[in-house]
């Protein structure tokens, strides 16, 4: 069972949607919310070295700034699970920058039943990394 997230995302009250449709599905996680990697490095720099069953949520990230931020979150931990929301024109860039899957927003709220989906493939999804 996942038991905490990291919320990267710009804007406050995206960063509120998302915790608040999490606390929903995962009553018992600790949430962590974060306006941009260099306030979450020292959070990832902490996880222990499985992944500590955490996902990271990424969130309104510029294009261009959104693949190095995944790249980055990738480079400090390789399994742990990396969840990239936005725009489906850049799904691929996100995917392809290191993250364990995409969500579009306008699929945002299915994104507690995901998360449970992914969680019995944990180790095989996040083995991948950007090299």
């Amino acid at each position: 069972m996942v038991r905490q997230f990291l919320i990267i995302d710009d804007n406050r009250d995206g960063r509120f949607v998302l915790s608040r449709a999490l606390f929903q599905k995962y009553r018992s996680a600790t949430l962590h919310e974060f306006r941009d990697l260099a306030a979450a490095r020292e959070s990832l720099e902490k996880l222990p070295l499985d992944g500590g069953q955490t996902v990271v949520l990424l969130h309104r990230t510029p294009q261009l700034e959104g693949a190095a931020l995944i790249r980055s979150v990738r480079a400090l931990h390789r399994r742990v699970l990396i969840v990239a929301l936005g725009d489906p024109a850049i799904a691929g860039q996100a995917i392809e920058a290191g993250a364990t899957c995409f969500l579009e927003y306008a699929a945002w709220l299915r994104l507690g039943p995901m998360i449970k989906d992914l969680e019995g493939t944990q180790p095989n999804l996040t083995e991948k990394s950007s090299s």
